[in-house]
């Protein structure tokens, strides 16, 4: 029962932003339960936030070593090789999530990121025209796929995703406010381009895709 409240704890800091407070807890977690999957991999995913790749890396390795059917652990640990400019072996985990679990949009859309790490524009295209038939108003999904259209080289088409990103934001941002009069107006925000993986069915919705928490 006290692992259970302490992974708990952890993941609330975690999923409030709290990386380094949460990445405390992970470690203590692990001092007392060596084994703990969870936990290993939820560190990983916050060192990994933290721009630590390589120790992110190790960390989901290992567990995907033992978790080889987790497709996001599989997702997450993609993100790690991808931070590393390991393309190739990014790919594979994306490809092999996948097939885990096709209707989770996060590993299309990493897979098309790591084609836009190589200049594959074509391929990039293609894997976030995937994920966007899964989630067809996520604005990371939207904004990746126009820009990937537009390196392209197709304008035209990369026009119709870019205008439905900007209207998504839009409509999700937060009204204000003003100083000066009593209407609202949009707060603003910054996009961001990747996602990845679960952390226990919560999604992240900023980079490193590490899809979800």
């Amino acid at each position: 029962m006290v692992s259970r409240v302490s992974l708990e704890q952890a993941l609330a800091l975690h999923r409030s932003g709290r990386l380094a407070e949460a990445e405390t807890l992970y470690r203590a977690l692990l001092t007392g339960e060596p084994g703990n999957a969870d936990a290993q991999h939820f560190l990983g995913v916050a060192v990994l936030q933290q721009g630590r790749a390589e120790e992110a890396a190790a960390l989901i390795g290992k567990v995907a070593k033992r978790r080889k059917k987790d497709p996001q652990v599989l997702n997450n640990l993609g993100e790690a090789y991808r931070a590393l400019g390991r393309w190739s072996e990014a790919s594979k985990c994306y490809r092999r999530a996948i097939a885990l679990n096709p209707r989770d949009p996060a590993p299309h859309n990493n897979l098309g990121n790591v084609m836009t790490n190589q200049g594959k524009a074509t391929e990039a295209a293609a894997s976030y025209r995937r994920a966007l038939d899964l989630a067809p108003d996520d604005v990371e999904v939207l904004t990746n796929l126009g820009a990937a259209l537009w390196a392209a080289d197709r304008t035209e088409e990369a026009a119709a995703p870019l205008e439905r990103a900007i209207a998504a934001s839009l409509l999700s941002m937060p009204l204000v406010p003003s100083p000066t009069t009593t209407s609202a107006r949009p707060c603003k925000s910054r996009a961001t381009t990747t996602r990845p993986s679960n952390v226990s069915s919560v999604r992240w919705k900023s980079s490193p895709t590490t899809s979800g928490l």
